[in-house]
């Protein structure tokens, strides 16, 4: 059936009083470092009922537990405890989201794979490193678990390489990741601030850079998507405050006061990404500029461009059909 909400379980220092007092003051900058924009919890009540909050922690040599509801009250808060407790119960907060509003509960993925799927693409970034915590996805009623960790490193991501670039003064990293089918359904660049996805700038790349829009084929057979990675200070800086979409103009004018655009980046990215896909892009290459070739030579019109812009053809996107070719 439809899932009605979710728990999310982790280990981390809980809810002390700082934490417990960040949580209850919009736009809090408690957990910039780490990339909080103060702003996620609000997600809760946007998209259920409310959620149940119990924390267990260590204060001042003491272990403590809090309880809380976040709701739709005056406050924001409701049945708030906190009692120092005497069990050795490890340190452990516990977030139960719950009632999930029917509008949203018709769009959430109702199958365990699905959602981890949804979860490797969007966490991508923050989980395929090797120093990150350990994700797991439970289903009690299917009785059923998946590494998020593990599926990354172990099924999905087959080969992957970081290098860095400069665009107007500024480093960025991209890493390039052949990621198998079973995780992506396209080739593409995500631009990632603060460890995720910007989710608005995700691009496919078979118009303009694989020639292709199916998977390339790896040396032992097996078939993958290229996802490249673009991150930086810059971005982390520059992400909105939720996470959709990164405050950078498309392009920078000579009087414009800002030397860093998207399009500055895609460019320079692009050349990065044709160079490390160009084993697998010779021959879906080679193929798009005979479709050109064989056009030109059938239009004598455009004969000409064969011997004075065989490099400007050569960019043209290989997605367009031959009557927008010609035009």
């Amino acid at each position: 059936g439809p899932i009605a909400g979710f728990i999310i379980r982790d280990t981390g220092i809980g809810f002390t009083k700082d934490n417990y007092t960040s949580f209850g003051e919009a736009g809090s900058r408690h957990k910039q470092s780490i990339g909080g924009k103060g702003l996620g919890r609000f997600s809760y009540l946007a998209v259920f009922d409310h959620a149940e909050v119990e924390s267990t922690y260590q204060q001042d040599g003491d272990t403590k537990r809090r309880r809380f509801d976040f709701a739709h009250t005056e406050t924001g808060f409701r049945n708030h405890t906190d009692r120092t407790v005497s069990d050795s119960r490890p340190r452990e907060t516990s977030v139960a989201l719950k009632a999930m509003h029917p509008h949203f509960q018709k769009a959430c993925p109702a199958k365990l794979e699905q959602i981890a799927r949804k979860c490797c693409t969007h966490f991508f970034k923050s989980l395929v490193g090797n120093d990150v915590p350990e994700v797991f996805l439970e289903d009690p009623v299917e009785d059923t678990s998946i590494s998020l960790n593990r599926r990354i490193r172990d099924e999905l991501v087959l080969k992957s390489k970081n290098e860095q670039f400069e665009v107007a003064g500024h480093t960025l990293t991209i890493t390039h990741s052949f990621v198998s089918q079973k995780a992506l359904s396209a080739h593409s660049l995500m631009f990632c601030a603060r460890g995720r996805a910007v989710d608005d700038v995700t691009l496919r790349l078979d118009r303009t850079v694989t020639f292709q829009s199916g998977p390339f084929t790896a040396d032992d057979g097996t078939p993958f998507f290229y996802c490249g990675s673009i991150s930086g200070p810059i971005l982390d800086d520059r992400v909105n405050n939720s996470r959709t979409r990164l405050e950078l103009p498309e392009r920078c004018d000579e009087d414009m006061f800002e030397s860093l655009s998207m399009s500055g980046i895609r460019e320079a990215a692009t050349k990065l990404i044709r160079k490390s896909l160009r084993k697998y892009t010779k021959e879906p290459r080679d193929e798009h500029f005979e479709r050109i070739r064989r056009l030109c030579e059938n239009h004598p019109a455009y004969r000409i461009l064969l011997r004075h812009a065989k490099r400007d053809l050569q960019q043209i996107q290989p997605a367009l059909t031959d009557e927008k070719l010609e035009l």
